[in-house]
This record gives C-alpha cells, structure tokens and sequence, in this order.
C-alpha cells in the first residue's frame, strides 16, 4: 500500500479483504487473504469509565474572523503550456487557462493560440457562475473554423467569431443500482463569419443568431471499472439549434441531432459491445457540422452515398476490449494513464434530402470496417479524455484511411 487504505469490506465468504488505497492520485481496489487467525495478536487494556467534565469551568471566547483571499490568490490559474492545435494552415501554438474560487461558485476556462503559418490569433473562452440552479455560462471564441460553413457543398475554412449565453441543469435521478443523472442546457447564440485568403462572404448572408436546447440521459449499471463498457447500459443525445431571422440574424434555418446508444456486455470478461444509431438533420443557408452521423473514414462533403445532403443516419457497431492495464501517471495530479484499450467497429451509413426511403437507403448506403488503438487517461484528476488512432477500410471504394481519435469520456 503506497498511500492510505479505506473502506474496508470482508468478502461473503470470509476468505478476501478488500479496501481501497490512494496511489498517484487515484483510488485503487486492492484485495488480500484475510486470515485473521495468522495475524499477530495484540492485547489492550479493557474500556474504562468515562471521566465527569468539569462543567464549571470558563470556556473562552475565541472570535474568528476572515481576513478575506486576494482575487489573485482565489481564482489563479493552472497554465497549460505550450497548448498545441491546429488551423487551415498548420499547428497553432499557445496557452490553455483553467481556473475556480475556492468554494466553486465561479469558473473560467480560456485558450489563447497563434497560428504559426497562418499568422492568424484566436482564443475560446468559457466563464462558469454555479451560485443560481441552474448553472450560467458564457463563451466568447474567435477562430478558423471548417466545422460550421456557409452554402452547400462548399469545403473551405472560414473565420468563425461570435458568443454564447446558455442555462445548465445536472440532475442525479437514482445511484443504485444503476446510475441514472440527466443534463439539460438551453440558450441564445450568435455568430460572424468571415472569408480567409482569397475567400469571400456575402455582407448580408454571414451573421447566424439563434437559440439552442440539449438533453442527455444516461443509465450506467454498477459494474467492474475494468469493464469495457458498462453492461446493459443506455445513453441519449438530443439538440436542437433553431437558426433565427429576426434580432439581426440573416441565417435561418435549423440543425437537430439525436443519438441513441445501447451497451451489451461479452462472453469475455472486461469485454463489451457498443451499438450507436445517429440521426441529423439540418436545413438552412448555414452547412452544419456532420462528422458525427457519417461512416468513419468519408467526408461531410463526399456526394456518396449522399453523405453531402441534408439528413443523415448512421449505424455502429463496436467491440471494445483492454489490452493493457497501465495504472501510471506523472505526479499525482497531473497526468494519469489508466490503460490501452483495442476495438473494432462497423459504421453503416447514407444521406436524402427529401423523404425517407428504405430501399434507397441500403441501395446507396456505404460501409467502413477497422480497429482502433486507444488509451484512457486522466488529466488534472478530473478530465478523463481517450486518445489514439482508428484505422479502416471502405468496402465500396476499397479505400484505407487513418484518423486520429481525441475525446471526452465520460466512463471511466
């Protein structure tokens, strides 16, 4: 045992002890034989009667009073230093700023770059109040962007600056057996799009202002933290963007999202199965992002298997599996790899514009196969994020193609 143990339990049938122990920053599980009969034997003297206070005596004043923090002091931030990234033309270099007050009432998150061929600066800032119920946010972002773009069809990078005022809610509905919590986020955006390099926009068609909703529920089973996946779990995703014309806006339009996934677990243990069902669907002069509710391995913009169109759905299928258990770290806080993970996976997917057609669907519908090698890992003990890199291969171009994979990840 490295740091302290806790928590301890004696199993069922009184031959393990298990507790928990700290060790670079996370709790482990650990277990030993618990044969108390081998121990060593202790003797102490038996409990005596508990001494009378002597109620007569004075008790002294003590008055404490607060000297206050310093603002400095409260809300100093943890530097992230150099925070790489990148734009149209190349890595961007600069700082990642994260910070709160003491109690948690306040929070601040900002990243600051420079695009090192682009010569372009941006930032993306995010200031948190958790004093009211529900949470207030604001961001404020300046960026090269290919994400969100103007037209149709059109693949290109375009100056994307603007804010974002929203309302949050988490919400814990049950803890045992299943963890059951939802989250809730509504609010009010707006954004400015420029032209970069010889790229133009129309004056009268680049500001969006709109209004936006989330909801995400989720049923986590109790289940081994080395589980792959958590058996018989669900997860939804639901968000709606609703592009507005009135208070400036000159980009309606609308942008829904709906996710659905079911976990299975395997015959192997640790083991399990993943099987997501994605559906978008946007209308409007502003092309939304669609990276999400494609196949892996094509682009927003391939006219196959109309993947450039409007609506979108998308199936997976997926087999995780540990390879790995690395339990190491840098410092205690910093930075901690839990372990090396494989999976393989199928994505089945296509795109219409006007109704939906099933016969037309698996006619032009394509299909990408591969693996992926991936790490789970922990940054400043509370941001769990997976990282590596997917493989693959289309079965209808009989193309290979690589990605490289950076997300949140919220089981863990």
């Amino acid at each position: 045992v490295w740091y302290a143990a806790g928590d301890p339990k004696i199993s069922p049938d009184g031959k393990n002890l298990s507790f928990s122990s700290m060790y670079r920053g996370v709790n482990m599980l650990c277990t030993i034989p618990f044969e108390p009969r081998s121990g060593k034997e202790i003797f102490v003297k038996s409990g005596g009667k508990i001494g009378v206070p002597d109620l007569s005596r004075v008790q002294p004043e003590v008055t404490f009073k607060s000297k206050g923090i310093p603002l400095w002091e409260a809300y100093k931030p943890f530097i992230h230093a150099p925070y790489i990234g990148s734009d149209k033309d190349g890595e961007t270099v600069g700082f990642y700023f994260m910070g709160a007050d003491p109690v948690g009432e306040n929070s601040y998150a900002a990243n600051i770059f420079y695009g090192m061929k682009s010569e372009s600066p941006g930032y993306d800032i995010i200031i948190k109040n958790n004093y009211f119920w529900p949470t207030v946010a604001v961001r404020m972002y300046d960026s090269a962007d290919e994400d969100n773009t103007l037209g149709h069809g059109k693949d290109f990078w375009l100056r994307e600056y603007g804010g974002e005022l929203s309302l949050g809610l988490n919400v814990i509905h049950r803890t045992a057996p299943s963890v059951i919590k939802s989250s809730y986020r509504i609010g009010g955006r707006f954004k400015k799009f420029d032209g970069l390099d010889n790229i133009k926009t129309i004056k009268k068609k680049d500001k969006s202002v709109g209004i936006f909703g989330e909801l995400a529920l989720a049923r986590m089973p109790d289940s081994a933290r080395r589980d792959m996946t958590p058996q018989w779990g669900q997860e939804l995703y639901f968000s709606h963007e609703e592009g507005l014309s009135q208070f400036t806006g000159e980009l309606p339009g609308h942008n829904t999202f709906v996710s659905v996934t079911q976990y299975m677990p395997s015959l192997l243990k640790h083991q399990g199965f993943k099987l997501t069902v994605t559906h978008q669907n946007q209308n409007g002069f502003l092309y939304y992002d669609k990276g999400m509710s494609i196949p892996r391995g094509y682009n927003v913009y391939d006219s196959a298997g109309g993947l450039n169109l409007r609506k979108n759905l998308k199936l997976s299928f997926e087999y995780h599996f540990p390879l790995l258990y690395t339990d190491r770290g840098i410092g205690i806080m910093l930075y901690h790899m839990n372990l090396l993970k494989g999976s393989f996976f199928v994505d089945y997917g296509a795109g219409w514009d006007e109704e939906f057609a099933v016969s037309s669907f698996t006619e032009k519908a394509r299909t990408s196969v591969g693996a992926s090698l991936t790490t789970r890992s922990m940054i400043l003990s509370w941001l769990p994020i997976e990282f590596g890199i997917a493989a693959g291969y289309k079965t209808r171009e009989k193309e290979g193609f690589t990605n490289f994979i950076l997300m949140y990840n919220n089981i863990n």
